[in-house]
């Protein structure tokens, strides 16, 4: 089996070489030269996104806790009765933060929750804690780019809570979601209980997307093999129509794939898993999208008929 993979590309390489000394370049050559633009047109988008691509750094100015009020957790008289506060219920009840590409600090609130049979001194700020902020994969957000507060409201009968994220204060933390649970933690009030989700979005969308591209340029001329052995006999396509068939099919799996798995998914962390997942997908819809685009990029100009039958009479 080797031996014949052997013969095959020994095979096409000496064919090659005589498509590079021919002078008239027959039509073969030109759909070769075509599928070899495209793979140095791949690899030299991929070089460029390496070198002229977003870098990650620290951000030392976006420290979370210069956003909390200096009042929030001043220490104060442990109350004999402290009130109870309404844990966050219902279908918005998940305080829902999304951290850009840029991995810049992002603060958010959260629905105003009910004090139980009681008030609280209006406007004064409460202090809150938050649980680890674990992904599904363990890592966890540090401390010291997490903050969170609560602030109680003019007629003292409800508190918003508070949060900020800095996932790249003082260390780069690693991409997608996040979840754990914010809650009171001041002497005067109990409860509070908010389910937080971080979404972190992956850096740079260029990275997936090359990768996405190149697995779909495999699965194209993994079709474009199956194609030379089963079709009897097969009919190279001219220069043009090859390049226009090859970027067509690149464009077609590559796109949608990176739409579906990226862009609208904040949770992307670029694990290897996930970039296994892109290529298979990316490729399996090249090796399906490539026959039907073939065909139609082979069908013959509308006024070939009308030539063909004038011709006849």
């Amino acid at each position: 089996m080797w031996a014949r993979f052997r013969e095959r590309v020994k095979r096409n390489i000496r064919t090659l070489a005589g498509c590079i000394k021919s002078v008239r370049w027959p039509v073969k050559c030109r759909e070769r030269t075509a599928t070899l633009l495209i793979l140095a047109l791949l690899i030299g988008g991929g070089l460029w996104v390496w070198l002229h691509g977003p870098t990650l750094a620290v951000l030392k100015s976006d420290n979370p806790a210069q956003a909390v009020p200096k009042s929030a957790c001043t220490v104060h008289t442990t109350s004999v009765h402290p009130v109870k506060v309404g844990d966050a219920s219902g279908a918005n009840a998940a305080l829902n933060i999304f951290v850009g590409r840029g991995g810049g600090r992002v603060q958010r609130q959260s629905s105003p929750l009910t004090v139980q049979n009681a008030t609280l001194p209006p406007g004064i700020t409460l202090c809150a804690t938050s649980s680890d902020l674990v992904s599904s994969n363990g890592q966890t957000l540090p401390a010291y780019q997490v903050a969170t507060w609560a602030r109680v409201d003019n007629d003292g009968t409800h508190i918003t809570v508070f949060m900020t994220v800095a996932p790249r204060f003082g260390s780069v933390s690693g991409f997608g979601g996040y979840s754990g649970v914010v809650s009171l933690d001041d002497p005067r009030a109990l409860g509070a209980n908010v389910p937080v989700d971080v979404h972190v979005e992956y850096y740079d969308i260029s990275d997936p997307a090359a990768w996405a591209l190149l697995a779909a340029f495999g699965g194209f001329v993994w079709a474009w093999f199956i194609y030379r052995h089963v079709a009897n006999p097969p009919v190279p396509q001219p220069f043009w129509t090859s390049l226009v068939l090859g970027l067509a099919v690149l464009l077609v799996a590559a796109i949608p794939v990176v739409n579906a798995q990226v862009l609208t998914n904040p949770d992307w962390a670029g694990s290897l898993g996930q970039y296994i997942t892109l290529a298979t997908l990316a490729g399996a819809a090249a090796i399906a999208a490539t026959p039907t685009l073939r065909v139609i990029t082979a069908l013959p100009p509308r006024s070939a008929p009308a030539q063909t039958a004038g011709q006849a009479s």
